[in-house]
C-alpha cells in the first residue's frame, strides 16, 4: 500500500471563535481544496511543481501500466515505455507531471524510443545500469548526471520490465546519492521466500571499491567512508525485509 505524505496545498489558518465558525471555515477550505483538485485533473498539459504526489495519482495509476509504483519526489517506476503495448502511454504520463524519462536499459536500448520521448516534449536520459554487464567504472562516471536528474523529480524511469535493474538503479542512488532522503521498495527482488538482494549487493561492493576521493567529491560527499557505506546499506536491507 502506498503512504502518501500530506498535501502541500496552501490552507489560511483565519481566527474563528466559535466552534461553530470552526465548522463552516472547515467547509470551505474542503470546498476550495476540491474545486482545485477538479481544475488541475481537467487540464490536459499540466505542472505539478510544488504539488504532492497524491496528486499524480489522480490519474497516472488508472493507466494500467504494468509494474508501476509512485516514488517519492513526483517520480514513477515501471515497465518501460518503449514496450509495443506501452508506447500509447508516452503522452499520457506527461499529462500527469512527468517530464523527463531514464531509461535505463543496456543492448536493448532503442535510438527511435529516444525520438518518440522527445518528439513528447519530455527529457530523455540513458544511464545502462546492470547488476555486472556494465563496469563499475562506467556506472561512476554516469552518476553524477544521474543524480542529478534523479534529484529534479518528475520521472519516470525504467529498465525493459522495470524490475530488476530498476531496483539495482535505485539502491545505487539511495546509496551513493547524499540527498536521497528514503530507501527504496525493491519491488523486483521480493520473491515469496523473502528478499533476494545478492545482485545488488555485490553491485553496491564494487562501486564502493572503484570509488575514488575525487568520485566522492563530484558525487557531492564531504565525508563518505566505510562505515558510512555499510550503514546505508544495511538501512536499504532492513527496510526491505
Amino acid at each position: 500500500m502506498i503512504n502518501y505524505q500530506k498535501s502541500n496545498l496552501k490552507i489560511y489558518n483565519n481566527n474563528f471563535k466559535t466552534k461553530s465558525d470552526n465548522n463552516i471555515n472547515t467547509k470551505i477550505l474542503n470546498d476550495n481544496k476540491n474545486d482545485e483538485i477538479n481544475s488541475i485533473t481537467n487540464k490536459t498539459d499540466i505542472s505539478f511543481k510544488g504539488l504532492n504526489t497524491k496528486y499524480i495519482t489522480l490519474g497516472i495509476d488508472k493507466l494500467n501500466i504494468p509494474n508501476l509504483h509512485i516514488l517519492s519526489n513526483f517520480s514513477v517506476r515501471g515497465e518501460s515505455l518503449s514496450n509495443k503495448n506501452n508506447k500509447r502511454f508516452i503522452p499520457l504520463v506527461k499529462r500527469y507531471g512527468i517530464e523527463q524519462i531514464i531509461d535505463l536499459k543496456t543492448t536493448d536500448y532503442s535510438e527511435n524510443f529516444e525520438k518518440l520521448i522527445r518528439t513528447a516534449k519530455m527529457d530523455y536520459h540513458h544511464y545502462p545500469i546492470d547488476s555486472s554487464t556494465i563496469s563499475s567504472r562506467e556506472i561512476i562516471n554516469i552518476l553524477p548526471d544521474f543524480f542529478e536528474q534523479i534529484n529534479k523529480g518528475h520521472f519516470y524511469i525504467a529498465c525493459a520490465q522495470g524490475k530488476h535493474r530498476t531496483d539495482i538503479a535505485l539502491a545505487i542512488n539511495y546509496v551513493f546519492n547524499p540527498k536521497a532522503a528514503n530507501p527504496p521498495i525493491l519491488y523486483g527482488h521480493k520473491t515469496k521466500n523473502g528478499l533476494r538482494i545478492d545482485d545488488i549487493a555485490k553491485r553496491l561492493n564494487s562501486i564502493f571499491k572503484e570509488l575514488t576521493e575525487e568520485d566522492k567529491l563530484k558525487l557531492g560527499h564531504l565525508n563518505f567512508d566505510e562505515k558510512a557505506f555499510k550503514t546505508r546499506k544495511k538501512m536499504l536491507i532492513e527496510y526491505n525485509s
